[in-house]
């Protein structure tokens, strides 16, 4: 006598042929009731796949993994997920009869702190990690250091794909435990918030991105010099015709600006009687400059 099929699953296991539901839950029943991974399972013909956020099944519908030690780079799997304690006995023809460990309300339930907080984030970052990590066989060990060679006492994965291995090696080593700010305070009451208008916004704009990387600390101090006596508040500089006009009363675009500064240049050039001659040499032709 067999089982009722479990309604909703997708994959098979390529070892024992237990149905999953996606490749989430193939991971955790894998590493908790085979102690390794194997394959990418097989499909149950006559069903669709869904997406993982409408499974029961999946991690990203059950609440965060807790008690259960470190999840990367070593250490047990989560407490709770894959657990198959007693469930050997109630299988019938390779298919479980007990019921899911999640209850599928816990998904429907649109309210849920889960499918929005950051329960449903760790869970699905865990179940990302699960699928493309594969545990280290003990025999490897045993290889490498020999028979007599300890075994470790925590699990240690081979990672599929390149940047999750790395993420799994700094959350080894505590990274962001570890971390401090990366500007410290250097005094004890900071100017902060002087900035605080339209016209200043623009002006530190203009300081942290002129050039690309900005003006440098002396440059800082020729553009304050320049903006006492354009704002008129220096007490040594002399009231002429212009003393009260603004930009736009001598310059109204951009182009006459570049252009009245081009034409400065070149008059000022010329009144400092530079001069320029071209010179021909072995039948080469250079231009030569002088005053």
């Amino acid at each position: 006598m067999s089982a009722a099929p479990v309604h909703g699953a997708q994959l098979r296991c390529v070892i024992c042929r237990r149905p999953v539901r996606d490749f989430a839950g193939l991971r955790r029943h894998q590493n908790a009731a085979h102690g390794r991974t194997a394959g990418l399972g097989f499909p149950i013909s006559g069903h669709k796949r869904r997406r993982a956020s409408d499974d029961s099944s999946s991690s990203l519908g059950g609440p965060p993994p807790a008690g259960g030690g470190p999840f990367l780079g070593g250490g047990s799997l989560p407490a709770g997920v894959g657990d198959t304690s007693g469930s050997k006995d109630a299988t019938v023809d390779g298919v479980d009869s007990n019921p899911p460990l999640v209850p599928a309300e816990a998904v429907s339930d649109g309210g849920s702190h889960f499918s929005t907080g950051s329960g449903a984030v760790s869970a699905d970052l865990n179940a990302l990690y699960e699928m493309v990590r594969t545990q280290v066989d003990d025999e490897d060990h045993a290889g490498e250091g020999g028979a007599s060679a300890a075994v470790p006492a925590t699990r240690e994965y081979s990672y599929g794909v390149a940047s999750t291995h790395i993420r799994a090696l700094y959350e080894h080593m505590q990274d962001v435990q570890r971390a401090t700010p990366l500007a410290e305070p250097r005094r004890k009451k900071p100017h902060t918030g002087k900035f605080n208008s339209y016209r200043l916004r623009a002006l530190q704009n203009f300081v942290l991105n002129v050039g690309g990387a900005g003006l440098s600390l002396s440059e800082q101090e020729r553009l304050l010099d320049f903006l006492d006596v354009w704002d008129r508040t220096r007490p040594d500089i002399p009231a002429d015709d212009g003393h009260r006009k603004t930009l736009r009363d001598s310059l109204s675009n951009a182009n006459e600006f570049r252009n009245a500064i081009t034409d400065d240049l070149d008059m000022a050039v010329n009144e400092a009687g530079w001069r320029k001659v071209e010179l021909v040499e072995d039948g080469e032709k250079y231009e030569a400059y002088f005053r």
